[in-house]
């Protein structure tokens, strides 16, 4: 939540006390939409609205504006899905949809999205901020950054996402040159913060009640911190790759050892 905090700096605190069903009535697209319980998607939105809103009031234009941002890019989902209500009446409201914890709740959409994505067996689409996700990426591994965009500025460690600018489609093969090429000179920030690179920083506002601690993530962190020279270090999917390595050689050796036996017994009867 703090690496994603640096990417987008959007608010993560929440706020229970946020009325968001309570919208006043004021005649405007939006809220006629709600009051009838109908349904619109953003593919509506750029296929029909788009050509009428020039006759709505200006503060209804500027919902839209706000809804396609939350439904395209902050909580975005397939374009042809409803946009929930709860988006609707939030735009209804500034100051509520500004005191909203988009952070928190783009967070949890976009790992729920990944959790999906990797246990699906062929293709896959990453909903929510994948944006975030991507610029992640391009700060964490700096060399692969050039691959997809241009950083703008060097030393911005906080709101990382708009200090990039551009698009690129990346092939196959660009991945397996940068991969074959990395070596020991590839550059990977194990950590990213609103304080900089590498920097581990603990907060108590970013505690969640639901999450669990990991003895393991907080052994990692411990060892970031003393300087551990993590080049040489053997994991334990590396040290259990060698077991059963060795296990295996062994089964064959028995397997060979008990085929000869069985040969002579053959052979002296």
């Amino acid at each position: 939540m703090q690496e994603f905090y640096a990417i987008t700096s959007l608010k993560y605190i929440d706020e229970p006390d946020l009325e968001i069903d309570n919208w006043k009535y004021d005649k405007g697209f939006s809220s006629k939409l709600l009051k009838r319980g109908g349904n619109i998607s953003l593919h509506q939105i750029r296929k029909v609205h788009l050509r009428s809103c020039n006759m709505w009031s200006h503060v209804d234009r500027l919902r839209l504006v706000y809804l396609c941002v939350i439904a395209g890019i902050v909580m975005a989902k397939d374009e042809k899905v409803w946009i929930p209500h709860k988006y609707i009446k939030l735009v209804m409201d500034f100051e509520k949809m500004r005191k909203y914890p988009w952070g928190l709740h783009s967070f949890d959409a976009l790992v729920s999205s990944i959790i999906q994505a990797r246990d699906a067996h062929k293709s896959y689409v990453v909903d929510g901020f994948s944006y975030a996700l991507q610029i992640w990426l391009m700060e964490a591994i700096p060399d692969i950054g050039p691959l997809l965009g241009r950083k703008l500025r060097e030393g911005v460690t906080s709101m990382r996402c708009r200090n990039w600018k551009g698009f690129a489609k990346v092939s196959y093969e660009d991945i397996i040159s940068l991969e074959s090429n990395f070596g020991s000179n590839g550059e990977v920030f194990t950590y990213i913060s609103s304080n900089g690179n590498f920097d581990v920083v603990f907060s108590d506002e970013f505690d969640r009640p639901s999450e669990m601690r990991d003895a393991r993530v907080d052994l990692m962190i411990e060892m970031h911190r003393k300087k551990y020279d993590w080049s040489k270090h053997v994991w334990v999917i590396k040290k259990l790759y060698n077991h059963l390595s060795t296990v295996l050689r062994n089964m064959v050796h028995l397997k060979k050892k008990l085929e000869k036996q069985v040969r002579m017994k053959w052979k002296k009867k």
